[in-house]
């Protein structure tokens, strides 16, 4: 029955083929490619949590540092991809400071006020900085990295100590040892590293307790 029906409807558009007339038919093509989706996540709600700050924890006439927090970053990927971070400031231009300030106990390179974070009192002013490490030794699929950054979208990279500047369009991301390419993975894991420097008391003129507050917002980007 199916193949009668056919048929019948076969012998009744042949004579009207070969009356048609040459006319133009467009053809579309399109579709979408998306990379393997991956999620992003630090510990503890990426939370960096320095409580109360008491003023006379606090030097009179220098800048001082507070103790450095880890939490643990992880990138998890539905397929293997290459990815690279990059980061931009919440509170950009409130750096009291004029001085380069070493860091994570100097290990990399000095900041300078331009690359340090901005961090607020509750009335929104400028009080102290703060910096951000992507600590060395991340692991790609449980496999050790050399950390490596690019300064110019992802064309060329180089080593990295793992200091995370913000609002310049640098990538940070993990290579192969060795290797100087992005690793591709499922899953990217290590330290990331927070610290806080207050600024000096005869500078704030405070005497209570010290509130303040620092963000960031940190992008997830697909090589």
């Amino acid at each position: 029955m199916k193949l009668g029906t056919l048929l019948a409807w076969s012998c009744a558009i042949a004579p009207l083929a070969s009356l048609a007339q040459n006319a133009p038919l467009n053809v579309a093509v399109q579709g979408e490619i998306k990379p393997a989706a991956c999620t992003l996540q630090i510990a503890q709600q990426a939370m960096f949590d320095y409580g109360k700050v008491k003023v006379q924890d606090l030097k009179q006439n220098t800048y001082t540092l507070l103790p450095a927090i880890d939490r643990e970053l992880r990138i998890s990927c539905e397929a293997k991809t290459t990815v690279a971070l990059t980061i931009s400031d919440a509170n950009a231009g409130l750096v009291p400071f004029k001085d380069d300030i070493v860091f994570f106990g100097g290990h990399g390179k000095s900041w300078s006020p331009a690359r340090q974070y901005g961090l607020r009192n509750a009335a929104g002013q400028a009080i102290g900085s703060w910096a951000v490490q992507l600590v060395p030794g991340f692991t790609v699929d449980q496999k050790s990295t050399d950390s490596i950054y690019s300064g110019d979208s992802g064309k060329t990279w180089e080593p990295s100590v793992g200091n995370f500047f913000h609002d310049d369009g640098s990538l940070e991301t993990w290579s192969e040892p060795g290797r100087k390419q992005p690793a591709f993975g499922y899953e990217f894991v290590g330290t990331v590293r927070a610290q806080v420097v207050l600024d000096r008391t005869s500078q704030l003129g405070v005497a209570n307790d010290v509130p303040f507050s620092g963000g960031a917002v940190l992008t997830l980007v697909y090589l």
